[in-house]
């Protein structure tokens, strides 16, 4: 009696090879979004501050630009703003208002000599 060939199964899955360059690649994209997002948040909080002094700055009386440099200076303080400084922020008198821009860069090192250079404008 003559034996009939087994047919080979289909292999299913990924070899451990494959998932250690995925999980690799995973880290090296977490490390990056942990590095970069507080850079980002910080912005956030320096566009509220603007925002909110120039509004008060719009209704009312029309302060004057050391009182705005004052203002901005305390919000600075009490956000833990430490990427942009008051001297940095180009202030435009409007009307009745102030004009408030802040472009900076922040330098974020990755890894030894590799760093990223996000524009904030």
């Amino acid at each position: 009696m003559a034996l009939s060939p087994v047919p080979a199964l289909k292999q299913r899955g990924m070899t451990s090879v494959s998932l250690l360059i995925y999980v690799c690649f995973g880290a090296i994209v977490l490390v990056g979004v942990i590095k970069v997002l507080p850079a980002y948040m910080e912005n956030m909080k320096i566009q509220s501050v603007l925002e909110s002094v120039a509004e008060s700055s719009n209704s009312g009386s029309v302060p004057s630009k050391v009182d705005l440099q004052r203002t901005l200076s305390k919000r600075f303080s009490i956000e833990s703003i430490t990427a942009i400084s008051v001297k940095d922020i180009k202030m435009e008198k409007q009307g009745r208002g102030w004009l408030l821009d802040a472009s900076y860069q922040k330098h974020i090192e990755i890894y030894e000599n590799v760093a990223l250079v996000i524009d904030f404008a």
